[in-house]
């Protein structure tokens, strides 16, 4: 037939580009994975080295199946089996992996096996969001959802299904009993005879199923919930919204940014309430964007006076709607909230006009309980709609300001609560969605929380491509990586220091004394160095000379508490690039780090060649002639350095100090690694090595 679109024949020769990265383009998603994984610090985050199989061949890369975990959940492919097919036969994840096809039970081993190092690598992603100031978090929405679990409900067991089964189980005895009645009474011969047989044999069956529901029921003695699952020991029935209904699994928290739809922080449980769980998420949160204050929507199940109370001490701000516990309102009856209270004079104001006093103070489960009532209720015409009792008593929370203070808030022109649905649901209802109608993969709580940190990485990554692209994206991760030294000796700011540049991505050493930073300089270069003046064994200022009077150029910023003008001339004029008096903004410090940097690099507009290569060392970019070759921090510092020694060796202990700290995690191969990297962007000739010696770009 014509008039259709035709497709090419199957016999004709097919011109398919030679190279799997032409196959990529230069903003595909793809590339974000591969550079994301090839940032980390795997060691670090807790990856194990795959061991080497009996037969003497070796274990994969923690990268590869990274990557290849990644790729997977981003596409909804999380099953191992699929993997192990899709590496087989998909181009993106023969470019992302090199080719390799690692087995199903390979891959699903890495999954049980670094759930601490995944669930740390999503929370690097977090980080690197809040970083580049994406993710600002000055509110967020939590709430919880349900997922299920691979567990049926038929293979769960509390006190209460189990009785309710025994309970038909019996029924079911009593009508077989009754029919082997009938039927030894109606029916003869063999006819008889085959139905109480096939009688006695279900007969047979019950008891047994009763007799083990009784040993259960013994067992759920000892649990501590009171509750028994067979196939994932770890999950729990739990009601779900709709009603009388429910499902065997794991309740799932997320914090999410109302801002960017961000997922800030999540958390997985078996408890099947949300009471409890305000504080964990809001403080996680909280840690998670290092905000001082920050104001939390969530639903009335998160409602409860002593989380609260806690999140107010922690300065959180906590917008909740308080559930409705009482049953007045349906017996067209006063409520708590239909009592105004009036601060000034401390009592309440019945609908009625009359003043309730305050009469007294008490504990009750550990808060501090104040009561409020007015002996003017036994003649007052309303009290039929108040109260069945004496008088109507009024009980108030001595923090009853906080809840008032929501409820406020609540009625406001920003309909927090619309604002919550709207953030909050939308993550669970995508991952859902990407899941589809199935349950986990992964039995036990703590594979269940790996499965659940790539469904939230995945979601992320999609959420921060959505935000500033892929090629923004690929930019804020390739940002420059410096190895500083801090010699300072006032652990506070020493820790808060060390702590921020090394989320910024930087190789930061401490040095609290000029004898720990001597031995330092003595076997390891650095890119910077921030030096305290007031040390415990001398002066910055002396450590600053003798490396000056040494020819060590490396940038110096003296940080230090000395505000006078000739303190600081005396520090620039024994060799600093840069002053800073404390108190200072981390960041500034770290803004300084850059500018140093890169003014000692020489001028930016400045590039240099490499056979066809160019070189743009200031803006840490390298091209091919108006491509641009992509490198990650750590294969930028790699070359850096030996370009910075062209035509000179370069040991590999020289190249690890580059790339590394002191207490860093070095994988034995890191350096031929990232070589062999290099050598495959830039080609095979790019890098020579002399054997027993170490690199060199000739």
């Amino acid at each position: 037939m014509s008039g259709f679109i035709e497709g090419t024949a199957r016999g004709q020769t097919a011109l398919f580009p030679d190279r799997l990265e032409d196959w990529i383009g230069e903003d595909h998603l793809v590339r974000v994975v591969d550079l994301f994984v090839d940032e980390l610090d795997l060691p670090a985050l807790g990856f194990a080295r795959s061991a080497p199989a009996r037969t003497g061949r070796p274990g994969y890369h923690p990268a590869v199946l990274l990557k290849l975990f990644i790729y997977g959940y981003l596409n909804r492919i999380p099953s191992s089996r699929r993997l192990e097919r899709e590496a087989g036969r998909n181009v993106e994840l023969m470019w992302l992996t090199g080719r390799l096809i690692p087995d199903h039970k390979t891959i699903a081993d890495f999954r049980r096996d670094n759930g601490p190092g995944i669930r740390r690598s999503c929370a690097q992603f977090v980080e690197l969001s809040r970083r580049i100031g994406v993710l600002k978090g000055a509110c967020v929405a939590i709430d919880g959802s349900k997922f299920r679990a691979v567990n049926s409900r038929d293979r769960n067991f509390t006190k209460g299904k189990i009785a309710s089964r025994i309970a038909h189980l019996e029924a079911d005895v009593e009508r077989y009993i009754a029919e082997m009645v009938r039927v030894d009474r109606q029916e003869e011969g063999e006819v008889r005879a085959e139905k109480v047989a096939h009688l006695a044999k279900r007969y047979g069956r019950v008891r047994q199923h009763i007799q083990h529901l009784q040993a259960m029921g013994r067992a759920l003695a000892d649990a501590p919930d009171g509750q028994i699952s067979l196939t994932d020991p770890d999950a729990r029935a739990m009601a779900t919204s709709a009603r009388n209904s429910g499902m065997v699994g794991y309740n799932v928290q997320t914090a999410v940014d109302t801002e960017t739809h961000l997922i800030v922080a999540h958390e997985v449980t078996n408890q099947g309430h949300d009471r409890d769980l305000l504080v964990p998420m809001a403080k996680a949160a909280k840690d998670v964007l290092r905000r001082d204050e920050m104001h939390v929507l969530a639903d009335k199940g998160y409602f409860s006076g002593r989380q609260i109370l806690a999140c107010h001490k922690a300065g959180i701000t906590t917008t909740i709607p308080r559930p409705e516990t009482s049953g007045n309102r349906l017996k067209g009856m006063y409520e708590k909230a239909d009592f105004a209270y009036e601060a000034n004079a401390d009592i309440y104001r019945c609908p009625a006009g009359e003043a309730l006093p305050y009469r007294y103070t008490t504990e009750e489960d550990g808060l501090e309980l104040r009561r409020y009532w007015t002996s003017e209720c036994g003649t007052c015409l309303m009290k039929s709609r108040c109260t069945t009792g004496k008088e109507r008593r009024i009980t108030r929370w001595a923090h009853e300001h906080l809840v008032e203070a929501a409820r406020a808030r609540l009625i406001g022109p920003t309909e927090p609560m619309t604002i919550r649905r709207g953030t909050v649901e939308h993550p669970f209802g995508t991952i859902k969605a990407w899941m589809g109608t199935s349950h986990f993969l992964t039995q036990r709580l703590r594979n269940v929380k790996t499965e659940i940190a790539l469904n939230v990485l995945a979601y992320n990554i999609k959420r921060m491509v959505a935000l500033i692209g892929v090629q923004g994206l690929m930019s804020a991760l390739k940002g420059n990586r410096m190895r500083v030294l801090l010699i300072e000796d006032e652990a506070d700011i020493a820790d808060a220091l060390v702590r921020y540049l090394r989320a910024q991505g930087h190789a930061v050493d401490h040095a609290p004394d000029l004898d720990t930073a001597r031995a330092a300089l003595e076997v390891a270069g650095f890119d910077a160095i921030l030096l305290d003046l007031a040390l415990p064994d001398g002066s910055g200022l002396v450590l600053l000379r003798e490396q000056r009077h040494r020819g060590n150029r490396v940038p110096v910023i003296i940080a230090t508490a000395r505000d006078q003008i000739t303190e600081r001339i005396a520090g620039l004029d024994a060799g600093a690039d840069d002053y800073v008096v404390k108190p200072y903004d981390l960041a500034e410090i770290e803004a300084r780090l850059r500018a140093n940097a890169r003014r000692a690099s020489g001028d930016p507009a400045t590039e240099s060649r490499l056979g066809g290569l160019r070189v743009d060392r200031a803006g840490a970019r390298l091209f091919k002639g108006e491509a641009e070759i992509r490198l990650t921090s750590r294969e930028w510092a790699l070359f850096d350095a030996l370009l910075s020694a062209r035509g000179r060796v370069l040991s590999k202990q020289a190249l690890e100090d580059r790339l590394y700290a002191f207490d860093d995690a070095i994988e034995g191969n890191a350096v031929e690694v990232y070589v062999s990297r290099l050598r495959g962007k830039l080609g095979a000739d790019a890098i020579q090595t002399r054997r027993g010696l170490g690199y060199l770009i000739p």
